[in-house]
């Protein structure tokens, strides 16, 4: 079984013996019922317990939209905020431990979930995080989509290439990716690509699991074949599973923090290095 049916597979008996949710909720796209959705009444439950409630307030006080499908166990927009969010809201050593987690040096400044930085080009990234001096992090999250989003072209797409991407991806991908429809094969991929600099300490973290092959393959290739080698060191791909390892050996106190860790693991199916 693939990972994307494997993982749905789990998360619809998570629905049932963890949330205790035996209805099954609709995809709006085609108005039929899956067993990894949630009832829309209930989608607060996609947020882990230990910071459902102050998830709940950050993301009404930024007035943060969810995506359309945040009902759906899957949702990546909703694994963003599980994974991260205990740790940002934790404590100064709970904010360490992520970012040795993620392989990233530094001190987190600020950060934001679902971060427009530029509302002319409107790329939105799942996370963002200010490291002062040491720079700042996109975070471009996935779970089980089959990958970073193609797009086909039109004349606004096209126009967006020449008034803003050509300038910011000069010297950072080859020539031709500029030219044919690379652009638009990679969409997704370069419009975040267009934010990180070498010499601004500005990095582009992809973060999916291991086990989501469509996913690793594209991301290798987009690094292999389209990022020049000069630019290669601001994009990284991190592992979800290496990060939960990572998370589990830095063994921080906080006892909300390692409730969420261990409802990380039931939910995702995620294992730690001594299980």
């Amino acid at each position: 079984m693939k990972y994307g049916e494997s993982l749905k597979a789990h998360l619809a008996r998570y629905k049932r013996s963890v949330l205790d949710i035996p209805e099954d909720g609709t995809w709006v796209r085609n108005g039929r019922t899956y067993p990894h959705i949630l009832p829309s009444a209930l989608q607060d439950l996609n947020l882990i317990e230990p910071i459902r409630s102050q998830c709940l307030f950050y993301m009404g006080f930024e007035c943060i939209k969810r995506h359309a499908n945040f009902p759906h166990l899957n949702s990546s927009q909703a694994f963003a905020f599980n994974l991260f969010f205990p740790w940002l809201t934790d404590s100064p050593e709970s904010c360490r431990s992520l970012l040795h987690a993620l392989g990233v040096g530094g001190r987190v400044k600020c950060w934001k979930f679902e971060a427009v930085l530029d509302w002319e080009e409107r790329t939105n990234f799942d996370l963002w995080l200010d490291l002062g001096g040491h720079g700042q992090v996109f975070v471009d999250v996935k779970l089980t989509e089959r990958g970073f989003g193609a797009s086909r072209p039109n004349k606004r797409r096209r126009d967006k290439l020449d008034e803003i991407y050509r300038d910011r991806l000069t010297g950072k991908v080859a020539a031709e990716t500029l030219d044919g429809d690379a652009f638009f094969k990679y969409y997704q991929l370069l419009r975040s690509l267009s934010y990180v600099h070498p010499r601004n300490k500005r990095t582009l973290l992809l973060v999916f699991p291991r086990a989501n092959e469509r996913v690793r393959v594209e991301a290798q290739t987009f690094l292999r074949d389209v990022v020049l080698e000069s630019c290669r060191p601001c994009v990284r791909i991190v592992y979800v599973e290496d990060v939960f390892r990572r998370l589990h050996e830095n063994r921080v106190r906080s006892p909300r923090v390692r409730d969420s860790l261990q409802a990380l693991g039931e939910k995702y199916a995620l294992s730690g290095p001594s299980d």
